[in-house]
């Protein structure tokens, strides 16, 4: 795959372009097995369905090569795109699968979401802990992605929320499997429902963000997170263990949401479908 790679750096230490990827870029620090996985500047804010396929095979790289190097530890997924995180999914793309009638294809994005969220949420299967470092705006998807780590670390300016509801749609990538995981059911749904922008400190407060840290410092904080912890990782590792074990993730739950929001997508009429188009132009063109 030909690319352009925009260089940047992750703790001072420049980013190593993944060879199956155009967007992602990958540095693993030895001092605590830190395995920092970016978005290079130039990404789709949006996770368009090329960059949730570079994702998924990062991800199966990660796996393959976790017994060549067993010192990872720590897995971070983050994004260097200036003020995002990830404006959430495709909504172009859902939109012409809705005109299109192709069902399939949205059913595939939407699978192969909750397979990222999934392995994440659950350690890969490994002895490891995955962070999601939020920077700036996380939308819809972009929420998503982030609630499926372990810990939540974001910086001041980031902010948070779910619109799908605006448009006659729902976040079905596991926002409510994640949020019910740290919050009641009634409060998670007002989350989902509200279609509210939440700052970080808001989120901290409900215990969804673990680490709220100033502008500029979210590489450093989420190393001083690692380190003050990196003695207690085997016991907090067996502790989440057992967590999985009597109160797992429902796998085929988050399937079964996305079956209802392929419908839901399926069944847009046209004004509603203008409304996903119309957002999708306003949110592309915010931050520019």
């Amino acid at each position: 795959m030909s690319a352009i790679v925009v260089p940047f750096n992750v703790n001072g230490k420049e980013a190593i372009q993944s060879d199956s990827s155009q967007f992602l870029g990958s540095y693993f620090d030895p001092s605590y097995g830190i395995q920092w996985n970016i978005l290079q500047p130039d990404a789709p804010r949006r996770i368009t369905p090329q960059l949730l396929d570079e994702i998924l095979t990062l991800q199966q790289e990660f796996v393959a090569g976790f017994n060549s190097n067993p010192e990872v530890k720590y897995q971070i997924f983050g994004s260097e795109i200036p003020g995002v995180f990830s404006l959430g999914g495709d909504l172009k793309f859902f939109a012409n699968c809705a005109r299109t009638r192709n069902e399939a294809a949205l059913r595939k994005y939407g699978n192969e979401a909750i397979e990222v969220s999934y392995k994440r949420a659950t350690n890969f299967n490994l002895p490891i802990t995955t962070i999601s470092l939020v920077k700036g705006v996380a939308l819809g998807g972009g929420f998503e992605a982030a609630l499926a780590a372990n810990y939540l670390i974001a910086e001041r300016q980031a902010t948070f929320s779910f619109p799908e509801t605006r448009f006659g749609l729902f976040p079905a990538h596991g926002a409510f499997t994640f949020l019910r995981q740290r919050l009641p059911v009634r409060k998670a749904e007002e989350i989902i429902y509200s279609g509210k922008t939440y700052t970080a400190e808001e989120l901290y407060e409900m215990g969804i963000v673990d680490i709220v840290c100033e502008n500029g410092e979210g590489d450093a904080a989420t190393t001083q997170f690692i380190r003050k912890r990196h003695q207690q990782h085997q016991g907090i590792h067996a502790m989440r263990e057992m967590v999985q074990k009597f109160a797992p993730i429902d796998r085929e739950e988050l399937y079964s949401i996305v079956d209802h929001w392929v419908d839901s997508v399926m069944n847009l009429n046209e004004k509603q479908l203008r409304m996903i188009e119309a957002l999708a132009k306003t949110s592309e063109n915010f931050l520019k």
